[in-house]
């Protein structure tokens, strides 16, 4: 062994020997008043047990935690855990006070540190101590004390009998204002259980548990109306268990959530015209929450996620339902309105009826007119120059075969791959443009996943066949040969494989077209490189994000 090498290992010998030699001194104050000091010993993976009468109590202690209170557990007489935090310690020789910031109503001045009990008012929070306990001592099980362990087991059956009755339970939740219960589901295997539920109108509902890898679980819902439309669906976050004796409380975690596609944001930070009036079709005028419900964008992908783990009976009578009421959106007319905001433009559908004076009206759309030049800077240069079906297919093929864009990465980069296709059509001197889609798209790749996106685009080029210019869809992803506009919706937009044709809008393409249940094309010159243009990115700045998406996902398997 070389003199460094033996340094480095005698010093860091020495100082594993001081870190594991030495224990921080704890003492903890009992009481509300945090009057009675009781000192600690060490127990292991930083716990320390604190004894005092009866009492048995273990905290824990990372200095780098040392401006909050210490969290811990008692052990009840009857062998009940309850979860404590100290607001008044000692950690070697020297005072410590700090505030629990989990209670919300207290004094600001003469504040008392004292022993804080937290309370577990709901299912869920109890669960959440509880696994963070178990996962504590469980993964340091090697350097814990037998009394630790006791207190292991004792949490992990506590937990597992509360799982198995959220599995089981009869159970009651509210939605915009009415009350369903449900019945107990017919099996507790399984990652997904379904209840059948009904309110005083008996209206139907399913309500969903899902145990996926695991969890302590999560909970959701949908309801089909009579005429078999869907009336609702998402996340339940406030349910009242039957067998529990408290309710279970939990915000929207969005555990499956993949991507944000919110259609609106706040009008005064985003500076825009539209208002929330604006949005609803006539027929939902009185039903807003049942609007914004399903058609929210977050919730419905959440719960599609989450509702993957189902049976396939049950997703298909969703999707049906869903495909209905969607249906019954397509058929509300809305028109697209054009307007500049936050530096850009940006387009939705709205209500017709509800439209602010002072906007513009051209081919079908209406306009602010700080959005005019933009808008028509951007408008497809059509066929200055015709090929034939068999050059179509030829220059289909050079782009398939091209080794500096990634086809297999179907999740994403089609801005990119559109890009680097039109500029080399453009130097072919080949009258390109490219179509831009939003709707309900999805893609079912060879291992079974299913892709979705917000948007999709791809180049297209005029091809002279049968005496007319047609539009050739040039998107190798997607296809195996060049294809009209309507075949390639139907390869991966679930509206145009339903029935529903897709609407010819204004590029930019309104955002919110999916929420209406329709889909929406566009046409644009070769520019722009995504669905909301960038009017200040130079041509060299968008061929180098192009190379640079298409380097990082050629590098996928």
């Amino acid at each position: 062994m070389n003199q460094t090498k033996f340094i480095l290992v005698f010093f860091n010998l020495i100082f594993s020997s001081f870190v594991i030699g030495y224990e921080t001194k704890i003492s903890i104050f009992l009481g509300k008043e945090g009057k009675d000091k009781v000192n600690c010993s060490y127990a292991g993976s930083d716990y320390y047990e604190c004894k005092k009468g009866k009492r048995e109590i273990f905290v824990k202690y990372l200095d780098l935690f040392e401006h909050s209170p210490l969290s811990g557990f008692e052990i009840g007489q009857n062998g009940e855990l309850k979860f404590i935090e100290f607001e008044k310690f000692v950690v070697d020789g020297e005072l410590k006070t700090n505030k629990s910031v989990r209670q919300t109503n207290r004094p600001h001045l003469s504040y008392t540190h004292g022993e804080k009990l937290l309370e577990d008012r709901d299912v869920q929070s109890r669960l959440t101590n509880l696994q963070f306990l178990i996962s504590e001592i469980s993964d340091d099980s090697g350097n814990v004390s037998e009394r630790m362990k006791d207190i292991f087991k004792s949490a992990d059956l506590e937990s597992k009998s509360t799982i198995t009755k959220l599995k089981k339970s009869p159970v009651k939740f509210d939605v915009r204002g009415k009350s369903y219960k449900c019945k107990s589901p017919k099996s507790d295997k399984g990652e997904c259980l379904v209840s059948a539920c009904e309110n005083e109108n008996q209206e139907k509902a399913f309500f969903i548990r899902l145990f996926h890898d695991g969890s302590t679980g999560e909970f959701f819902r949908f309801s089909v109306d009579s005429k078999g439309e869907l009336n609702g669906a998402g996340y339940v976050s406030s349910i009242d268990f039957e067998n529990l004796d408290k309710p279970y409380f939990e915000p929207l975690s969005g555990a499956y959530y993949a991507a944000d596609f919110s259609a609106y944001e706040d009008p005064e930070e985003n500076n825009t015209i539209i208002t929330s009036k604006m949005k609803l079709p006539n027929a939902y005028i009185k039903e807003k929450e049942k609007f914004e419900e399903i058609t929210d964008d977050k919730n419905i992908f959440t719960f599609e996620a989450a509702i993957e783990f189902c049976p396939k009976p049950l997703r298909d009578q969703y999707l049906k339902a869903k495909d209905k009421a969607m249906g019954v959106l397509a058929a509300e007319k809305m028109v697209q309105l054009i307007e500049r905001t936050n530096e850009e433009l940006r387009s939705d559908l709205v209500n017709e009826s509800f439209l602010p004076k002072g906007l513009c009206h051209k081919g079908g759309f209406y306009f602010e007119e700080e959005a005019r030049e933009e808008v028509e800077k951007l408008v497809p240069q059509g066929p200055k120059k015709t090929i034939s079906m068999d050059e179509a297919v030829s220059l289909f093929n050079e782009q398939k075969d091209r080794s500096d864009i990634a086809w297999n990465h179907l999740e994403d980069g089609c801005y990119a791959r559109a890009h680097l296709m039109t500029r080399a059509f453009d130097k072919l001197k080949i009258s390109t443009d490219k179509i831009w889609v939003r709707g309900d798209l999805e893609k079912r790749l060879p291992n079974g996943e299913v892709v979705k996106w917000d948007f999709h685009v791809a180049p297209i080029v005029y091809v002279k066949h049968k005496g007319k210019t047609v539009k050739m869809v040039i998107d190798p992803s997607i296809s195996n040969k060049p294809v009209t506009v309507d075949q390639w919706l139907k390869e991966f937009d679930r509206n145009t494989i339903n029935g529903r044709k897709a609407v010819q809008t204004t590029y930019p393409m309104p955002e919110n077209a999916r929420a209406y249940g329709r889909t929406v094309i566009a046409f644009s010159d070769k520019f722009p490189m995504s669905p909301t243009p960038d009017m200040e990115a130079s041509e060299e700045d968008l061929d180098q994000e192009a190379r640079d998406v298409m380097d990082q996902f050629l590098n996928f398997k």
